[in-house]
């Protein structure tokens, strides 16, 4: 068998022929041949010169034409098919073969290939037109030059045969024709015909351009369902195009293109560095349908998607893998107008590195899940304008190996979820093109694990179905990450899950289940689903954590609130009821903010054990709403009463207990209240240690059920406060209420009406501090009555003569007129607020009490102190800042103008500290307030708790200390003002108490009426001034530390008495007050009782007092006592309790044991006034202004009658006794009340 060669002439085959080789020589000695080859099959079975087939020709199309024959390559060696390409032509022949066959049978693949080689020059190309069949062997493109071109036809790979246009050592001799086909290479198909076929891709691009083989009904063309080996050599397949279109292709397809590949596993033969099995490196998709768009459009898969890298479909192109799956381990890019899926039902396992969607490109995801776990780019998926159709499937992200990526879609997810590997992982979305860049998920979002936040907190969120946020998942990443509004599902936060709700709105259109952390960022969750009428809480969670909201609102009809929740800020009922059902609770507010609860025009059903409660003491929540009763207390479901529990809440609306059934109230905490109204069956209780303040009318119904124990008002051991106009009204018989451990501060002008046998046990504490009236007999039994507003006794008796009270009437405070009776067992006047103390006046201006440096005050607020007292100021005294207490180390101080609060300043090492109450906390009123300063310097973090007459108040300025504090050990302790008396208060100090422990808020209220000997705990007691004096420049501190004051009085003095209003009635004959009569000091004004019933020796004056008692114990004595050397008593001042004709007038010394007499002026009211006797006892003076004549039956004058003018009056009696100064005058019965008969001379 011999060679063909083809040298100048013509060369015509048909049929089949057999050669060792084939050359067609170009113009060998000048001439031209002309080729023409078989149309059957040309069977090459040698070579020559390595080459097996040859063709050198460059002339026309003439004179070479394949006539649709066959080259069969047999050679077992290597071998060259070398051609010298030709130019495109219309027929697409010339130049070309037809079909080529590689059938090296003995050659194992790893041997040597046939080489299709060319040396075409620029656009030129070698070309097999039809099919290159590989049966065994290898066929290997030659091209070495970018400029050069292949194309093929279909290509078939047999079990033993390999198509190569790559370097891969394994399958290729290393050694021989070994490189990378650098140039274009395009084929129609690919088909792997045998299970052991081999396609080796180079590191460009091979273009498979169809249409499918006319002989494959299947329409493929890629077709590896035989499980043949892909080497992608990190290459790209493409698949379709417009710009290299094969032999006789159209520039658009007018069918469908299937693509089939197996998932052959790496085998270890080193295929696994360039890809796995059937993987393609990177894939691209040109195929599209111009013609119909009901057609199966462009690369339709037929088997699962491998591609190690990225896959792209190109502008207009198209690709569909209907229910098969896919691995691209890189991007999936669909170009302009490209789309992904034409079948509905996209399915299988679905597992891309990222997506990214040209404008008006179009995906059709999985019906399955879509994994996307790369970040390129910045992105793991971009559409921003593209079309994303979910077809109801998932998408998950979980890229690794980046802290953050965008996903950007602007249309509807289905399902989403993601698993990061961390929380700082995090996932950054955005929606619609255009703001607020809406993201929309129309089913379910899990977050596993990283965070879920948006590329800009105004973006919008919507989630139709449900958020489970697992454990190590974030919705959100941080406090401010959503500012927009939210539409979600349901919630599902479970235990390890953390979401950050928005700062606007987040509505909730089911139910919110949390086991984890909601952070509301001060935001709105709105429940906004109609099928919200029963919970909007999730019930069926193992372990719920009770969320925590800022504002709160639901618009569903009526709902059970069967967690407990709290609400930062407002809780808005805009519809229906809420049903707080048993032992859950309600929390509003937060440690530092007021909350809210708005009823509107509905009601609240606390049921069973519920509780509603603010957060803090400071801030009370605030309880608002425009039914006619907001809250049905009484409801119930059985027997048993309702027992709700309240605290720390603020009422705007009133409270009536009625109802069918029974309803057991507690205050628990210090809480608000307008008007209350106790029903019968009502047990009302203010638990021990707790403040209740009621602004209007608190109505207590008697109980007829004897059945049950209720209808109690019980208030043992707590303060209740009455303010506004409200009135204390009881009706009917009441039962205990245990008032003789509670104290009450009225601060109202509405009226007191007890009722009931348990008046029997008053209050223990009764602080009258407004201008109010009584409106019942016997009140405040056994009560430490301190008035220090105006008390209108209303004619009423005052506690009884088996249980009296102690009365006391401090600065600023009367006593009305009375008609009736005041049962006293003590009476006190002096101006302070306990049985037997003053007050301190301060000016403003000067005045100073120095308590010395004892060690016992020496850093009093290590590990925690106490200060307290009782003030009423006029206004903010020196400089408007006034200072209580004041040490070099810290001070505490009233500041007024502007502010009108109460402050703390302390000095630390690293710059001073000040603590500020909220402005206008504090009223310069000339009231009597009590004020406690807690506060432990031990952590910079510690702020003082400061009390208003035992409610504490909230802090405004705070500029919180740096270092340590500064030791006051050794530094005195100034009360009143500062050291250098610039700083004074202006009004009185009646108590200042120092503690070395933090006292509770329960003690502070226990013991704020208490003296000294009343304390109930003091162990901890360092310092204390009660002002018991009253006069001098000394206070006695009464604790057992001897920190006794002295005072600098400057022009600051004692303060004034309360005012006891002259003739007012002290004790009774029944009822004798055992105990001492304290009478303070008055710059015009003297005590003066009407009828009065007390030892006269019990009474106590200090300096400046004046005294006057008419009738007293039942008898005609009149005693009239002062106590303040030249400091008169006028007659006029007893005109509340004036002399009579038959009183016995005494001007007796102050008191027992103590020096000096007393002062008295008959003064011009005292003209033709007489009496029956006058004694001024030893010691006392007594004068008579001009013009003026008193009359007496018997003038026994043991002191001093000052005589001359302006007192040259005169006093007429009926005798001479020893002591008597002339004139003596008699009187007849024409112009006197006395009888000249019954004159005795």
């Amino acid at each position: 068998m011999a060679g063909i060669i083809v040298s100048g002439g013509i060369y015509s085959g048909s049929g089949d022929v057999t050669a060792d080789w084939f050359y067609q020589h170009y113009n060998i000695g000048g001439g031209s041949s002309r080729v023409y080859l078989p149309d059957g099959t040309m069977t090459l079975t040698s070579e020559t010169g390595n080459q097996a087939f040859r063709n050198d020709w460059m002339g026309s199309s003439d004179y070479f034409q394949h006539q649709n024959g066959t080259v069969k390559i047999t050679h077992a060696g290597g071998t060259t098919l070398h051609m010298i390409g030709a130019g495109p032509v219309a027929s697409g022949r010339s130049g070309q073969l037809y079909d080529v066959i590689v059938n090296q049978n003995s050659n194992p693949r790893v041997m040597d290939p046939v080489l299709i080689n060319t040396v075409a020059s620029d656009g030129f190309y070698a070309g097999i037109q039809n099919s290159l069949t590989i049966i065994s062997g290898t066929a290997r493109i030659g091209n070495t030059t970018a400029t050069n071109y292949t194309k093929i036809g279909h290509v078939y790979i047999g079990a033993s045969g390999t198509f190569s246009a790559g370097n891969v050592a394994t399958v290729n001799n290393a050694g021989y024709n070994n490189w990378d086909s650098s140039g274009s290479i395009s084929v129609k198909s690919v088909l792997f015909n045998g299970t052991n076929g081999v396609f080796v891709a180079n590191s460009g691009t091979i273009q498979v351009l169809g249409p499918y083989s006319g002989n494959d009904s299947d329409h493929f063309v890629w077709d590896n369902n035989s499980k043949g080996t892909v080497y992608h050599n990190s290459g790209t397949i493409q698949f379709g195009g417009v710009d290299l279109l094969a032999i006789g292709q159209s520039s658009e397809n007018a069918t469908y293109n299937n693509y089939r590949n197996n998932n052959r596993a790496a085998d270890g033969t080193g295929q696994s560095s360039n890809g796995d099995g059937g993987y393609l490196y990177n894939m691209s998709v040109g195929f599209r349908d111009g013609d119909s768009p009901t057609r199966h459009l462009g690369l339709q898969a037929v088997s699962n998607i491998l591609v190690g890298n990225d896959l792209t479909v190109l502008t207009s192109g198209g690709i569909d893998k209907s229910s098969y799956g896919s691995t691209i381990s890189g991007s999936v890019e669909l170009k302009g107008d490209a789309f992904w899926g034409n079948y509905a039902a996209q399915g299988g396992t679905n597992t891309w590195g990222r997506l990214y969607m040209a404008e008006g490109s179009s995906f059709k995801a999985p019906t399955g899940t879509l994994v996307l776990n790369k970040v390129i780019g910045g992105y793991t998926m971009y559409n921003p304008e593209g079309t994303f159709v979910h077809n109801d499937g998932t998408v998950a992200i979980n890229f690794t190996g980046t802290d953050a990526s965008q996903v950007r879609n602007q249309s509807y997810f289905y399902n989403y979820e993601q698993t990061l590997p961390a929380p700082t992982n995090r996932v950054n979305w955005r929606g619609d093109g255009s703001a607020p860049y809406a993201f929309r998920i129309a089913n379910n979002a899990t977050i596993k694990e990283g965070s879920f936040r948006p590329t800009s907190p105004t973006n919008t969120m919507v989630i139709s179905g449900a958020l489970e946020v697992q454990s190590g998942g974030n919705y959100g990443y941080s406090a401010g990450d959503f500012e927009a509004e939210a539409t979600i599902g349901s919630i599902d936060i479970q235990s390890g899950g953390n979401m950050y709700a928005s700062t606007g709105t987040t509505y909730i259109t089911d139910q919110l289940g949390n086991e984890g952390t909601l952070i509301n960022n001060d935001g709105t969750v709105f429940f906004s689903g109609s099928n919200l009428n029963s919970y909007f809480i999730d019930q069926d969670l193992s372990s719920p954590v009770d969320p925590v909201f800022h504002n709160l609102t639901y618009s569903g009809a009526n709902t059970y609130l069967m967690e407990d929740i709290t609400i930062e800020n407002t809780f808005l009922n805009p519809a229906g009821y809420i049903r707080l059902t048993a032992d859950k609770t309600i929390t509003l507010g937060t440690s530092t903010s007021k909350g809210y609860l708005d009823l509107k025009g509905n009601r609240m059903y606390p049921y069973g054990d519920s509780h509603i409660y603010g957060a803090s003491e400071i801030y009370p929540a605030g309880l608002s709403g425009t039914h006619a009763n907001p809250i049905l207390w009484s409801y119930g479901e059985g027997a048993d009463p309702n027992t709700p529990k309240i605290k720390w809440l603020d009422f705007a609306f009133d409270i009536d207990t009625v109802g069918d059934d029974k309803v057991t109230m507690t205050v628990e905490g210090y809480c608000n209240f307008q008007a209350v109204t106790l029903v019968s069956g009502t047990n009302f209780t203010v638990a021990s240690g707790q403040r209740a303040s009621f602004n209007d009318t608190l109505t207590i119904n008697s109980h007829a059920d004897t059945s049950y124990d209720g209808g109690k008002f019980i208030i043992s051991g707590a303060l209740v406060e009455m303010t506004g106009a409200g009135n204390w009204s009881e009706g009917g018989y009441q039962q205990y209420m245990g008032r003789d451990s509670a104290s009450v501060i009225w601060n109202s002008t509405g009226y007191y009406s007890p009722n009931g046998g348990y008046l029997n046990t008053g209050w223990k504490n009764v602080f009258w501090n407004a201008e109010a009236r009584i409106n019942q007999d016997g009140p405040f039994r056994n009560s430490n009555l301190i008035v220090a507003g105006q008390l209108d006794a209303n004619n009423r008796a005052i506690g009884t003569t088996s249980r009296p009270s102690k009365i006391v009437v401090a600065n600023g405070g009367t006593v009305s007129s009375s008609t009736n009776v005041f049962h006293a067992s003590t009476f006190s006047n002096r101006g302070g607020l306990f049985a037997s103390s003053s007050a301190f006046d301060f000016d403003g201006s000067s005045g100073l009490i120095n308590a010395g440096a004892g060690s016992s005050i020496d850093d009093i607020f290590d590990g925690g102190g106490t200060i307290e007292g009782w003030v009423n100021l006029d206004s903010g005294g020196g400089a408007n800042v006034g200072r209580l207490v004041s040490k070099d180390a810290y001070f505490i101080y009233f500041r007024e103008d502007s502010f009108n609060n109460i402050r703390l300043q302390y000095t630390f090492n690293g710059g001073g500290a000040e603590w500020y109450t909220e402005n206008d906390s504090f009223t310069f009123d000339s009231k009597w307030h009590h004020v406690a300063v807690t506060y432990d310097n031990s952590d910079i973090a510690n702020d003082p708790s400061i009390y208003l007459d035992g409610k504490l108040l909230p802090l405004g300025t705070i500029v919180r200390p740096t270092g340590t504090r500064a030791s006051d050990v050794g530094d005195v302790l100034y009360v009143g003002n500062n050291p250098t008396d610039i700083r004074a208060l202006e009004g009185r100090l009646g108590m200042l108490r120092i503690f070395s422990d933090i006292r509770t808020a329960a003690e502070i209220r226990t013991d704020m009426f208490n003296q000294n000997s009343d304390m109930v705990e003091k162990t901890d007691l360092e310092l204390m001034y009660q002002f018991d004096e009253g006069q001098g420049t000394t206070v006695t501190d009464v604790s057992t530390n001897s920190n006794t004051g002295t005072i600098t009085l400057g022009t600051s003095a004692w303060a004034n008495a309360g005012t006891w209003t002259a003739g007012n009635k002290l004790g009774s004959a029944t009822g004798v007050i055992a105990g001492n009569i304290y009478i303070g000091k008055h710059t015009s004004n003297p005590t003066v009782f009407g009828t009065s019933y007390f030892p006269i020796n019990n009474r106590r004056l200090i300096d400046g007092a004046k005294f006057a008692s008419k009738s007293h114990m039942s008898t005609e004595e009149y005693y009239i006592s002062t106590s303040g050397t030249g400091d008169y008593l006028n007659y006029s001042a007893l005109v509340g309790a004036p002399v009579g004709t038959e009183s016995e007038v005494k001007i007796i010394p102050p008191q027992a044991g103590k020096t000096g007499g007393s002062y008295f002026t008959f003064d011009s009211d005292a003209n033709n006034e007489q009496c029956h006797t006058l004694v001024n006892l030893g010691g006392s003076f007594v004068r008579v202004v001009n013009n003026s004549d008193f009359y007496t039956q018997s003038f026994d004058n043991e002191g001093t009658w000052l005589r001359g003018s302006p007192y040259d009056g005169v006093i007429h009696d009926d005798g001479s006794t020893p002591h008597e100064y002339q004139p003596i005058d008699l009187m007849d019965d024409q112009d006197s009340g006395f009888d000249t008969v019954e004159l005795i001379d």
